[in-house]
């Protein structure tokens, strides 16, 4: 069985050959019975086909991205011992593939620079990854700077990183280590993971585990072991002593530990009934000059449990808002470099007034007027550029796209504060409003006071209200 798919994959001159191994071979089980590099590269193949399904010359070239990777990967690892006995049959397969794999993608590159469709590259949806974002994350060098300025001044007080749903701050904490110097480790830890436990052995466990792959990709540190027998007899003991080991390791750097949506703590603290890791965390505070701690969530202090107040006394609060114009338009104009010159200039100001530099919106009505441009090419084979009316054209399938955002912005307001929103979108104004709600909406930045008036920060909320009151939901 084995035989016959090394003979088969070893046959494969061109792309097509390499994507029909997927058909040929699926009667081939992946059992542990193979060989870790046969079942590598079938799943490769697979990748290989779901790649060259892409629907232009840029999805390909941006799909084919990882099975090189993978293959790439691969040949390094037959070349180590990890997978040395494998090298005499799988070496050579590997080399052409990946020969074959990029012969192919400088066609396409060709064949993407010759069309006249726009390629995609917004990312619209989860938070960006340097490795694969690239240079698409605009702005935020204010933020860095405060935060390597004071992370390295004699006693740094702990941060508080605010900034309403999808303002970008799990991507900021992402480029973190390409936008600080050296002697500071940022070190990423998500708290909705560490909420799905309920033990304090699994909550420290994963505490370890991300800091460990944290330091690693930030700065390629390789953290000491931590003694899982420790953990397991007390758990933040445990984690101290471990804390103690990486300090001595690496003594002439300090780490800032970035607890990310930091709220879903409340979850840990209400299924153990203790506030047992609060005061683990208040005691690195206090007692570990060596670690900084930066807070990153949605909610401001006088937003939380009132227990929170003991935990992060004399926090420096750090705003991630809207991008600034300039910041917003370079996201429009140049998500990557060399991007083409697909926009006139009433369509860039009405995408910064319709947005008002919230990056997500940014991105994702930049997509859909890619989209848009992209099906009248398809039918004219004529590229030309967006309009202030292309923009307006797209807003109905940026809600439609984008739905998860808007209803979970909808049902995270009171009663109270959707019927002033809904007043406010409907006819311009609110009649005798409740100050408190005004505060908290704009406190928010959902809305702001422009001369005596309420008037909406993000025009595209006050125009998805507005469908709301049409359909009176």
């Amino acid at each position: 069985m084995a035989g016959i798919a090394i003979d088969t994959l070893s046959q494969c001159r061109y792309v097509t050959d390499i994507t029909s191994t997927v058909d040929n071979l699926h009667w081939i089980p992946k059992s542990q019975d193979l060989s870790p590099a046969l079942l590598r590269l079938l799943d490769i193949a697979a990748s290989i086909r779901a790649a060259y399904d892409g629907t232009t010359p840029y999805r390909k070239i941006e799909l084919l991205k990882q099975p090189i990777t993978e293959l790439s990967q691969l040949k390094g690892d037959l070349a180590t011992s990890k997978l040395a006995k494998d090298a005499p049959l799988f070496g050579s397969i590997t080399n052409k593939w990946l020969q074959i794999i990029q012969d192919s993608r400088k066609t396409l590159e060709e064949e993407a620079a010759n069309s006249p469709e726009i390629p995609n590259v917004y990312l619209a949806g989860n938070a960006l990854l340097p490795n694969d974002a690239k240079e698409r994350f605009k702005g935020r060098q204010d933020i860095f700077r405060e935060i390597e300025n004071i992370s390295l001044s004699a006693q740094p007080p702990v941060f508080l990183l605010y900034g309403r749903r999808r303002a970008g701050k799990t991507s900021a904490l992402n480029y973190l280590p390409r936008k600080v110097g050296s002697n500071l480790i940022p070190l990423f830890v998500d708290v909705q993971n560490i909420a799905s436990f309920t033990s304090y052995e699994n909550i420290v466990n994963s505490l370890v585990e991300q800091i460990t792959s944290s330091a690693f990709t930030a700065r390629n540190l390789i953290l000491p072991h931590a003694n899982a027998d420790a953990i397991n007899q007390d758990p933040f003991a445990g984690l101290q002593q471990w804390m103690s080991l990486v300090e001595k390791k690496i003594s002439n750097k300090r780490f800032l530990l970035c607890l990310d949506e930091f709220e879903r703590f409340e979850e840990v603290i209400e299924s153990t009934n203790s506030r047992t890791l609060l005061n683990f965390l208040r005691h690195v505070m206090q007692h570990r000059p060596q670690w900084i701690l930066l807070f990153s969530g949605s909610h401001r202090l006088n937003e939380l449990q009132p227990y929170w107040s003991d935990c992060l006394i004399g926090t420096r609060t750090l705003h991630l808002t809207y991008l600034n114009k300039s910041e917003a338009q370079e996201l429009i104009q140049q998500p990557v470099t060399n991007f083409r010159d697909i926009y006139g200039a009433d369509a860039v100001e009405e995408i910064v007034y319709l947005t008002n530099g919230q990056p997500y919106l940014i991105q994702l009505i930049c997509s859909c007027i890619i989209d848009h441009l992209n099906r009248e090419i398809r039918q004219s084979q004529i590229f030309r550029k967006a309009t202030r009316q292309d923009v307006r054209d797209v807003v109905s399938t940026v809600f439609e796209q984008g739905e998860g955002y808007f209803v979970e912005f909808w049902q995270y307001l009171s009663e109270r504060e959707r019927i002033i929103l809904r007043t406010l979108a409907q006819q311009g104004t609110v009649d005798a409003p409740d100050q408190l709600i005004i505060n908290k909406l704009v406190q928010a930045e959902i809305i702001r006071q422009n001369n005596g008036n309420l008037e909406f920060q993000v025009p595209l909320i006050r125009s998805y209200i507005e469908t709301l009151v049409e359909f009176r939901i």
